[in-house]
């Protein structure tokens, strides 16, 4: 029987409105961080405040090939400032936003 956390169909969007926050976004669902905690490491093998920080970087990826600027795409994205935005892409990425291919 599939719960409310499978109907959910645009996690992305989800994301976006909690502010790219776990806590926000459980609330946002209607369930308990830990159920929600559960649920992805289910549905996505990791943990919603990892998936939600890989969504935040890639949207960062998109937004610097669209020639946006750092300290825009850090405000839009929620990140505290433009250094707090190269210190979360490099831990996922590796680089810094502009070293990358």
């Amino acid at each position: 029987m599939p719960g409310r956390l499978d109907k959910i169909g645009d996690w992305e969007k989800l994301g976006r409105e909690a502010h790219f926050d776990a806590a926000a976004l459980a609330v946002l669902c209607g369930v308990s961080l830990r159920h929600l905690e559960r649920y992805f490491r289910r549905r996505f093998q990791c943990r919603p405040r990892d998936w939600l920080a890989r969504l935040r970087c890639r949207l960062v990826r998109e937004l610097l090939d669209k020639g946006f600027y750092e300290n825009a795409i850090a405000e839009d994205l929620c990140f505290a400032d433009g250094s707090h935005l190269c210190h979360q892409f490099k831990r996922i990425y590796g680089a810094s936003p502009r070293n990358l291919p």
